[in-house]
């Protein structure tokens, strides 16, 4: 375990093992409503769209809104994921959203909460210039991720 710690210390996981660069394969699926000026760097999970409070318990099949987040000057395209109860769900119809937001700015992105049947905790997570990750862009070994939610059933 310590040489695989030593090695994420100087070798991203996320970096390319070749010398030859990536092809971009970027085509966004979503599209993201800006806000305005950047008020989040990262992403966030909320039922109200433009606020930020922290919140714990969503309830299944709500409305809600993914809030993502560019401090840059540049545009950034964003790779985004969901798990639910540990195992990936889609987010709407898709099981990887491909989405751009504008430099400085926040992207809001409408979907609903999965159906559940007994409490189970959700997680995003963003991460910047999927496709664009070659030597010194160290900005595309982030990862960005949204506070854990317990998703209740209706019914409970």
């Amino acid at each position: 375990m310590e040489a695989a710690y030593n090695l994420e210390e100087n070798l991203s996981l996320r970096r390319a093992s070749s010398a030859d660069e990536m092809t971009n394969f970027f085509n966004a699926n979503a599209e993201a409503e800006i806000l305005g000026d950047n008020d989040i760097q990262g992403v966030m999970i909320n039922t109200v769209p433009g606020e930020y409070r922290l919140t714990s318990k969503i309830d299944s099949g709500e409305s809600t809104y993914l809030h993502v987040g560019n401090s840059y000057e540049e545009d950034v395209p964003y790779a985004i994921i969901a798990f639910l109860g540990w195992e990936q769900v889609n987010i709407g119809e898709n099981h990887v959203l491909y989405t751009t937001i504008k430099g400085g700015s926040t992207g809001l992105i409408e979907f609903s909460i999965p159906e559940v049947e007994e409490i189970k905790p959700l997680q995003v997570f963003a991460f910047p210039f999927p496709y664009e990750i070659t030597e010194g862009n160290y900005d595309a070994d982030r990862v960005f991720s949204s506070q854990r939610k317990l998703i209740y059933s209706k019914f409970s």
